[in-house]
């Protein structure tokens, strides 16, 4: 079957890689708006990425699993079956988001403190239909303004930084990953053991788009078990096959 044949999940197994996927999908719901006219909705996703990031800051975490990354390709630099010159972009795109991500002082979002519309769609997302016109009556003018594309553009350069890092870690996480096949002998599969007493931090399910129902995954790191489940939310008992990826 084609890739378009099948449905892939993502889990993460530690707190890091949770915030990680968060981020990374608010960016792409930024992309998808932004692209097709919706400022409003646009905005509210980089808005969200500013609230993930006042909870807890992402950077320190993720330079921390870029070097890991590093570590894991250095290795190949003495297989001479691996583009070297591609290794050698790929490790220096690493290390240089790495340090800047050190080198990055306070919020993503800091430079923003003096813009009043910012400051207050921050504030107003904490509260539930707080975008409404009522509570936000200067969003309503923004959204009809010639100004609503070009503060897309800068709100978003400020996050340009953490996109890039999320970017960079989850597309070699994924290759580090390759999909085995596997059968979910009565609808559920334990997981691998990783190697070197190292912890999985990322697991990837592959069904087919026919298949009527969907993966869960409980556990650790260490050890999990993925379980099917109908539409229902019932435990599927019997076996299917199915493609799993862990890093």
């Amino acid at each position: 079957m084609a890739s378009s044949d099948f449905l892939t999940y993502e889990f993460p197994l530690d707190e890091a890689f949770r915030q990680f996927l968060r981020l990374h999908q608010l960016f792409q719901h930024f992309k998808c708006y932004n692209s097709n006219g919706q400022q409003l909705a646009a905005a509210r996703s980089l808005v969200e990425v500013s609230t993930l990031c006042m909870r807890v800051d992402p950077k320190v975490e993720l330079s921390r699993s870029l070097d890991q990354l590093e570590l894991k390709l250095k290795p190949l630099q003495t297989n001479p079956a691996v583009d070297q010159s591609r290794l050698d972009y790929l490790i220096g795109e690493l290390q240089n988001t790495s340090r800047d991500l050190c080198g990055r002082a306070g919020r993503f979002d800091s430079t923003l403190e003096s813009d009043h519309l910012w400051k207050a769609m921050t504030r107003k997302a904490l509260l539930p239909g707080g975008f409404c016109d009522f509570e936000m009556p200067i969003l309503k003018h923004w959204l009809y303004s010639e100004e609503s594309a070009h503060d897309l553009g800068r709100w978003h350069q400020q996050f340009e930084l953490l996109e890039h890092g999320l970017d960079l870690l989850l597309q070699l996480a994924r290759d580090f990953s390759p999909y085995q096949r596997l059968e979910a002998s009565s609808g559920a599969i334990e997981s691998p053991k990783p190697k070197n007493s190292e912890k999985w931090r990322l697991v990837r399910v592959q069904l087919a788009k026919s298949f009527t129902g969907y993966p869960i995954i409980s556990g650790s790191g260490q050890c999990f078990t993925l379980q099917l489940f109908s539409q229902q939310g019932i435990a599927i008992k019997d076996s299917h096959p199915l493609d799993l990826g862990c890093y």
